[in-house]
């Protein structure tokens, strides 16, 4: 998955970091789509563009860090699986859980 797309922004780099360093990259097969401020910016022309498929996004650097995605963002776990709503739940309820103000105990 994405292996084009991983080989084209591999083979432009050089060339992207002179004009276009720290700014994030859309590409879709081998084709450059477009250079965004932000990721969400990229991602949603993607989604625009290309609707639910596999596109790269990513920021123009010298080395790339490493990002964990959850299973059901690539669309490998259907969210309407018993085991996607699960999880999907429990992810929610941890970012609930997280966002809960803590009390002080008395």
């Amino acid at each position: 998955m994405l292996d084009e797309e991983i080989r084209f922004y591999e083979e432009n780099l050089p060339d992207w970091l002179q004009r276009h360093e720290a700014r994030v990259v859309l590409v879709k097969g081998r084709e450059l789509i477009g250079f965004f401020d932000t990721e969400g910016d990229a991602i949603e022309e993607g989604a625009r563009l290309f609707g639910f498929t596999s596109i790269l996004v990513c920021r123009v650097l010298p080395t790339q860090p490493f990002v964990s995605v959850p299973v059901i963002a690539h669309g490998v776990l259907a969210i309407e699986s018993d085991l996607g709503r699960t999880i999907r739940q429990r992810l929610i309820d941890q970012l609930q859980h997280q966002a809960e103000p803590s009390v002080p105990a008395c």
